[in-house]
């Protein structure tokens, strides 16, 4: 009997991995209303810069864990066609900083959410213990009653969570999933909120669709991220990666369009180390295991407020006062 052995080792940054375009157009159901493919670079300390009319942070302020401190002007650039949080200690005042991006759904730079909608966003980072996110659906009136989703949220070291909080109970989270998927391969993640069901999905896979906590009232998406409730070590320092947005309105009589599915394209594999970014063409190398934070209240800018409604493509907008999948495949044959 001769004996042969072949190993083959590939390594790709996620199910849906480097080169992946941002859907465009509606889906069944869903009527597309906003999207950002970070086209144009924007310096570091220029933020919002030539995206304000899509874009504003929360800044200036404590992040929700009360450790870090929220600093567009620091964290937050665009290059390599991604929105970058560069997630550091500040030299000067020795907090560590973060950020938390807000897209305005209308033409307008109209702050505000809406009621139902489905929010997808393809992201990766370094592995940088200390920081996480908490990227979620936050009322419009800051009424934590009012419900809460989050997703991904968790350690930027460990894995991607979920959360949907009990609306009236918020302190208690009445769906929950750990993902197993780490934040520092590439990712899509999407929320979907009809006035059914919550369903969350990672790379084209469902984790839950719970109906037991749907939210009735507008909510706005809030991309945080900071601290995790530890302080990180000054010497932690890296990038996390939006690739791209796009958001939906809720429409049963939308269609899918031809070019709403993304499309992936080859591949290839790179390494990232703590405080260089890839270019959003780049997958991520390996990654180290944390402990992933819990669902927990997120602290907003926003303000209650006397509420105001704005139509953009046939949308009502509601606002307030603004205030790697690693996939390692070893294969052998014997004979």
């Amino acid at each position: 009997m001769i004996a042969f052995f072949l190993r083959l080792s590939l390594v790709v940054s996620s199910a849906l991995a480097a080169g992946t375009a941002m859907p465009v157009g509606n889906l069944t159901g869903w009527r597309q209303i906003f999207t950002d493919d970070f086209t144009v670079d924007l310096a570091l300390g220029s933020f919002p810069g030539s995206y304000e009319k899509k874009w504003m942070s929360y800044t200036g302020f404590g992040d929700t864990s009360g450790v870090g401190w929220y600093d567009q002007k620091k964290v937050l650039s665009v290059k390599n066609g991604s929105l970058d949080f560069y997630m550091h200690t500040d030299s000067v005042t020795g907090k560590p900083l973060g950020a938390a991006p807000i897209p305005f759904l209308d033409s307008n730079g109209t702050w505000g959410g809406m009621i139902n909608g489905r929010y997808t966003i393809r992201f990766r980072s370094d592995s940088l213990p200390g920081y996480g996110t908490g990227w979620l659906l936050w009322s419009d009136a800051n009424d934590w009653n009012e419900g809460e989703i989050d997703f991904p949220e968790g350690s930027l070291d460990g894995d991607i969570n979920a959360y949907v909080h009990c609306v009236g109970d918020p302190s208690k989270n009445c769906w929950s999933k750990d993902t197993g998927a780490k934040f520092t391969d590439w990712h899509i993640a999407t929320i979907e909120w009809t006035p059914a069901s919550v369903k969350l999905i990672l790379d084209d896979v469902v984790l839950g669709s719970p109906t037991n906590a749907v939210p009735i009232m507008p909510m706005h998406w809030v991309l945080q991220a900071c601290t995790t409730g530890v302080k990180p070590s000054p010497s932690v320092s890296g990038h996390l990666q939006i690739d791209w947005v796009a958001v939906y309105a809720y429409d049963p009589t939308a269609s899918a369009s031809t070019t709403s599915t993304p499309q992936v394209s080859s591949t290839t594999s790179a390494t990232t180390t703590a405080g260089t970014a890839t270019s959003k063409s780049a997958t991520a190398g390996s990654t180290t295991a944390g402990t992933a934070t819990t669902g927990s209240a997120a602290t907003t800018s926003a303000t209650a407020g006397t509420s105001a409604t704005t139509s953009f493509a046939g949308v009502s907008i509601y606002a307030t006062s603004p205030v790697v999948l690693a996939f390692v495949v070893f294969f052998g044959w014997f004979y």
